[in-house]
């Protein structure tokens, strides 16, 4: 390898920003919760493509009466970029940013050197989790039943720390703790303090039924 390529790789490696990657209704926001309560920056972005909606993640979305309502809004904090590849090279350092992003080429070679968390559910309570979205904030989302499936290729990556919901929601302190050291190379902070103040902490599209 030549040493310009050599420079432009530990570069990458050397990126100190991570990206959550999320089937629906898998915990999204409670894990950027996490992530801040670690001391990481939130970016607030949900990103696909090359565009992100940009939310607080600490505040829940306004209720809506009607579907339109709700579209609005979202068109209101949808940002169109670029590339995703554009995106992703903006995320500060120590900072974070979030989207269900499927298994697939243009997504993979923009996260590359980033530490990525994948967050899975089971598909029964997954459903559920939808169902109850729906009817209390008039939304949906547009990730299929195939893209489901295809997000929980990432799992494959050695690069990739894998998570549960149930491990965030019924806490799995052993594993937080890795979690820090996958990020940071070290134990940081007390992850039982973290987590209880993520769970007990709103976010954008929380449920009073998780």
């Amino acid at each position: 390898m030549n040493p310009e390529k050599q420079k432009a790789l530990k570069k990458q490696i050397d990126r100190k920003c991570a990206f959550i990657i999320s089937q629906p209704k898998a915990g999204t926001y409670l894990c950027a919760n996490l992530l801040a309560n670690f001391g990481m920056y939130s970016t607030g972005w949900h990103v696909k493509s090359g565009k992100y909606r940009e939310y607080d993640i600490t505040q829940p979305l306004p209720k809506f009466e009607k579907k339109n309502e709700l579209k609005k809004y979202i068109q209101s904090v949808t940002h169109q970029v670029g590339s995703f590849s554009s995106i992703i090279k903006t995320i500060p350092t120590n900072g974070f940013a979030q989207g269900h992003l499927e298994y697939q080429g243009k997504y993979i070679k923009g996260l590359r050197g980033v530490k990525k968390i994948l967050l899975t559910r089971p598909h029964d309570q997954h459903m559920q989790s939808i169902k109850r979205f729906q009817d209390e904030m008039h939304g949906d989302t547009a990730v299929t039943e195939e893209a489901y499936h295809n997000i929980a290729g990432w799992a494959e990556h050695d690069d990739v720390f894998h998570l549960t919901f149930n491990d965030l929601i019924k806490p799995k302190y052993a594993k937080l703790r890795k979690l820090q050291t996958f990020l940071f190379g070290e134990i940081i902070c007390d992850e039982v303090q973290a987590i209880h103040k993520a769970l007990a902490s709103p976010s954008p599209t929380k449920s009073s039924i998780r």
